[in-house]
């Protein structure tokens, strides 16, 4: 039984780590609190639910549904026309959709509110994204299984990756966003890649082009993992590499897609009279000043302050090519292009979240070369093996003070530099004058490129 679990903690570890995730929340007790769960841009996300299924009012337009002196269960954008729409796609609707489903038979049980908004459908919506964690942790360690990595180094990286990063905050604290659901979607899609490089199955690809289209849905951008699949096995980068991606794959990628996007268009049909939305777009890339530097480094939102346990990804690229050479490219490419772009959007901070949060969807591919470390962290000697595996259990240690710096508000969402960072290092209650520390961006100036 001993050798089992031996073999097997990788496994355990998928469980407990989101069950950690699930005692935070309920030490928090966050779906108790107004404007705590659906909050902020999950309004967009979530109003679809209700919108339809309760009040049967996809356009909104029956009522102010106004709570309190001045809130509002749906959060919509009025655009220049006068016409107004969620202005964010249904997709997470759609993957928080079997948690609403049972959250409304148990309001109607226990004689909640059947509003969409009372603590049974907040509690589901947590229970949601821990849901979608372990379902990308499960994925995750499929696929490090997949290219044979041993179970004691995909432990290693299960408990860096899951929590020595910040998807652990979007599981918790900082739930539901997005964050976590891309997360499951992109473990679940380099796994399909993997296997449909293997056996050139149709269910393989298939799944893929499920995930990728309902990626690209949440956020549109990351139609660039689709170079996960085009690199993929080449050798050189001027390579073509063996893809036979023929015209039957990418009749199924598109007749996916459309699938997947129907409802979109018809709701922006339905809402705003074109079935491609509206034109009018304020926000905006700057290709030509991405901000790489403070994206990586800066106390503002620098991935390497906030998550430095993934520069151990950064490394193992280097050492990928000997341990899974047909990744070589494939990571690299992904990763430099999605830098690229997650860095040059006007607010490349992302509003107030925790460490870079839009490179959360990458965590799963960046797992094979944090993996790769991992084997030659247990493959060294002693005497660096132990401080090593010392400083990362640090880090981790780190990583979760944090979010619960970030829960408390004295690690702030957007705010924060170098001065507040050290201040208020270590110490979870807010140093004296921890407000008058802190530099808040300038958001309109930012959609105008200075940033």
């Amino acid at each position: 039984m001993m050798n089992l679990f031996k073999r097997r903690f990788s496994l355990v570890l998928v469980f407990i780590i989101p069950l950690l995730a699930f005692l935070v929340d309920m030490n928090f007790k966050r779906w108790r609190e107004e404007e705590k769960v659906i909050a902020y841009d999950v309004h967009a996300y979530y109003g679809y639910l209700p919108a339809k299924f309760i009040f049967d009012d996809l356009k909104v337009e029956k009522s102010e549904y106004k709570h309190g002196d001045n809130q509002y269960w749906f959060w919509l954008k009025q655009y220049d026309n006068g016409k107004k729409a969620f202005d964010k796609t249904y997709g997470l609707s759609l993957l928080y959709s079997p948690f609403f489903a049972i959250a409304h038979q148990v309001a109607k049980m226990f004689d909640y509110p059947l509003t969409g908004f009372s603590e049974p459908y907040t509690f589901f919506l947590l229970l949601s994204s821990i849901f979608y964690f372990f379902l990308g942790l499960l994925y995750l360690r499929k696929l490090l299984v997949h290219y044979n990595f041993s179970d004691r180094e995909i432990s290693l990286t299960l408990l860096i990756v899951g929590l020595g990063t910040n998807v652990f905050c979007y599981a918790s604290v900082a739930a539901p966003q997005p964050e976590v659901y891309l997360f499951a979607l992109s473990a679940l899609y380099a796994y399909a890649i993997a296997k449909w490089h293997s056996n050139r199955k149709l269910k393989s690809f298939l799944i893929a082009s499920v995930c990728l289209s309902l990626m690209c849905l949440l956020y549109l951008p990351l139609q660039i993992f689709a170079l996960f699949f085009l690199l993929y096995d080449v050798k050189k980068i001027t390579d073509s590499g063996q893809k036979k991606i023929t015209l039957a794959n990418l009749f199924v990628f598109l007749f996916v897609f459309l699938i997947i996007w129907f409802p979109q268009f018809k709701y922006w049909k339905l809402t705003l009279g074109s079935y491609l939305g509206s034109s009018e777009n304020y926000e905006h890339f700057y290709f030509l000043k991405p901000m790489i530097w403070k994206g990586l480094f800066g106390f503002q939102k620098g991935w390497f302050i906030y998550t430095p346990l993934m520069l151990l990804s950064i490394i193992g690229i280097y050492f990928i090519r000997k341990r899974v050479p047909e990744l070589k490219w494939a990571v690299l490419g992904l990763l430099i292009v999605h830098l690229y772009i997650t860095l040059s959007w006007w607010n490349w901070w992302y509003g107030g979240s925790f460490g870079q949060n839009m490179m959360i969807p990458l965590y799963p591919v960046l797992a094979i070369p944090i993996a790769v470390i991992c084997s030659k962290i247990f493959s060294s000697k002693l005497f660096l093996k132990g401080p090593i595996i010392l400083i990362i259990s640090l880090l981790i240690l780190l990583n979760t003070f944090q979010i619960f710096q970030y829960e408390k508000g004295s690690l702030h969402g957007d705010a924060m530099n170098g001065e507040a960072y050290f201040k208020q290092f270590g110490r979870l209650d807010k140093v004296d004058g921890f407000d008058q520390l802190l530099s808040y961006p300038n958001y309109d100036e930012a959609k105008r490129g200075n940033r």
